[in-house]
């Protein structure tokens, strides 16, 4: 909690870094067992990867899309992307980072996101920074 107070997260200062879009979704973990799904048009092949085949896959689906759809709202005032242009990778940790198309490479860095989920549900929130944080 302190480094939240102090503006920092993960290590990574916030100071002067100004938000300029917040995006937030919510999605049913029961939506992403349905087979007739095409998940092949909704996902990258390495987000489908990272939600794997075992009992977790739909609640780590629900995640990814909400991320990306938080991460699409979060950026709507600056970016028009589609939902497939914004992949979200995982760092070494496995926390989630978005990744963008070519021409869109100034927001590398400058969107946050985190993702959580119940057995129930899946729930993602993303932060558009005006600057890149910086190491603290």
């Amino acid at each position: 909690m302190r480094d939240v107070v102090d503006g920092a997260i993960g290590g990574l200062s916030l100071a002067n870094r100004g938000i300029v879009g917040i995006g937030v979704d919510v999605e049913d973990v029961a939506r992403w067992l349905d087979p007739s799904l095409r998940l092949d048009a909704l996902f990258t092949s390495v987000e489908l990867e990272h939600a794997g085949d075992g009992d977790d896959r739909a609640r780590r689906l629900a995640g990814t899309w909400c991320a990306k759809e938080a991460v699409v709202k979060a950026v709507s005032s600056s970016a028009a992307l589609s939902l497939r242009e914004v992949r979200i990778l995982r760092d070494s940790s496995g926390a989630p980072r978005p990744a963008f198309p070519e021409g869109w490479r100034e927001l590398d860095g400058r969107v946050l996101v985190s993702i959580s989920h119940t057995l129930s549900a899946a729930a993602a929130v993303a932060v558009m920074l005006a600057a890149p944080p910086s190491p603290s």
